[in-house]
């Protein structure tokens, strides 16, 4: 009950300083980013994707000739060719591709579309009745193919970066981690009049920041859901269990790193280094796919990237194995937590500078 007492004030003092830097700033780097590096994950800039396939490249000229003099087609509609039907379709399942035209002959044409009514397919649908009035070659209903599609959604900017912000912004915990080691004997006699143990006063506290940690994440997806139109999914028990699990990784991270240094100013030093640094390899501000194959290889070893891996996978039901980022995940938290409780035993009456 004693350390239950300290968790709640930790939380109550911890959360009226945290809104300015934990709450706003990773909802305005969201805007940011989202904004300003959209074409990365809408290089092409159009709302539809046709992938074309034809034995006779003479016909995939025809249609590619026949968006360049339309222009309003020309700048909804993107034309890719492919080699193989098998293919186009397979571009189509995987929700890569908006609809596939088939040219079996000079006077046969098929068209797959998603079998979803969904705005990508309107597009499509526009654009054969625009192809057909134009006196090409005639696609009717009979010649409509519906196409189940996977049930990935199509990731943005927005999307990526609500994810990768809210993985930054819980690693900062780690900076109320460290300064739940401070002494603060104050609190301690506003909350329990009889004497605990070391480690139970950090548990009590880092309890109280992981509270915290969770109510900034609930407040961060909220908001960019429905202001920013960000995607969540709808698997919400997975998604926050998930945001708890590494909001105490990152909380007794910083705890553990003040202990092992006993200097405050020291301890944020590294923390903000290594929230940098898992940050950015992770793939936190510039997607991973920029990156160099040895880059790459080094963002499996980034805690962010774990976490981030495994909200993707969560809310998008990527296929993806991510077992091995659950268990980085877990080992990790055990860890520092372990060494949270044991330093803290040993500290006893040690004094850490702030």
């Amino acid at each position: 009950m004693r350390i239950l007492h300290i968790a709640y004030y930790t939380f109550k003092r911890n959360f009226k300083d945290c809104i300015p830097q934990m709450i706003v700033l990773p909802l305005v780097l969201i805007l940011i980013l989202g904004y300003s590096l959209k074409l990365l994950y809408n290089p092409s800039g159009y709302d539809g994707v046709l992938a074309v396939y034809s034995r006779d490249a003479k016909d995939i000229k025809a249609i590619e000739s026949f968006v360049e003099k339309n222009k309003n087609i020309k700048d909804e509609m993107k034309i890719v060719k492919v080699e193989q039907k098998e293919k186009a379709i397979e571009l189509l399942k995987k929700n890569q591709c908006d609809g596939v035209i088939d040219i079996e002959s000079k006077k046969s044409m098929k068209i797959y579309i998603k079998r979803a009514n969904t705005l990508d397919t309107s597009l499509v649908k526009s654009f054969v009745k625009a192809y057909n009035f134009s006196g090409n070659k005639i696609i009717n209903d009979r010649n409509i193919k519906n196409i189940a599609v996977s049930a990935e959604r199509k990731r943005n900017s927005t999307d990526y970066y609500s994810i990768t912000m809210l993985v930054m912004i819980i690693l900062y915990g780690a900076e109320y981690g460290a300064d739940n080691i401070s002494d603060d004997k104050k609190m301690i006699d506003k909350t329990v009049s009889l004497p605990m143990r070391e480690e139970d006063i950090i548990v009590g506290k880092n309890l109280g920041t992981v509270t915290m940690m969770f109510i900034v994440a609930t407040i961060i997806i909220v908001f960019s859901k429905f202001i920013y139109k960000a995607y969540w999914g709808n698997n919400y028990i997975s998604l926050m269990l998930m945001i708890i699990l590494f909001s105490l990784f990152s909380v007794n991270l910083g705890s553990a790193i003040c202990l092992m240094f006993k200097d405050r100013g020291t301890a944020s030093y590294i923390i903000e280094i290594l929230i940098v640094i898992s940050t950015f390899v992770g793939g936190g501000y510039v997607n991973t796919f920029l990156f160099s194959d040895k880059l790459k290889r080094m963002s499996i070893l980034s805690p962010s990237y774990a976490e981030q891996s495994i909200l993707f996978k969560i809310i998008y039901r990527y296929k993806e194995n991510v077992g091995m980022f659950y268990l980085e995940i877990i080992i990790l938290t055990l860890l520092v937590f372990g060494i949270t409780v044991f330093l803290g035993r040993r500290r006893k009456n040690d004094c850490i500078h702030i």
